[in-house]
C-alpha cells in the first residue's frame, strides 16, 4: 500500500500501478478541516474509487 502525498484521482491511479492500494487519509482529513460534509466526502471518495477501478481494469 501506499499513502504518502496521495490526494487527487491521478495521484490514486498512479499509486495504484505499483501497489496493492493506496491510502488517502491525510487527503479526507484536509477536507473536513476544510470544512467538507459528508456529501462533499462522499463524492471525493468515489472519484478516487472510479480512477482505481479504471487503473484495475488496465491489463498490466
Amino acid at each position: 500500500m501506499l499513502g504518502f502525498g496521495i490526494s487527487t484521482p491521478d495521484q490514486a491511479r498512479e499509486a495504484r500501478r505499483h501497489a496493492d492500494g493506496v491510502v488517502v487519509g491525510a487527503a479526507v482529513v484536509r477536507r473536513v478541516l476544510d470544512g467538507a460534509g459528508p456529501d462533499d466526502l462522499r463524492a471525493f471518495l468515489a472519484t478516487l474509487r472510479q480512477a482505481l477501478d479504471q487503473e484495475c481494469d488496465r491489463p498490466r
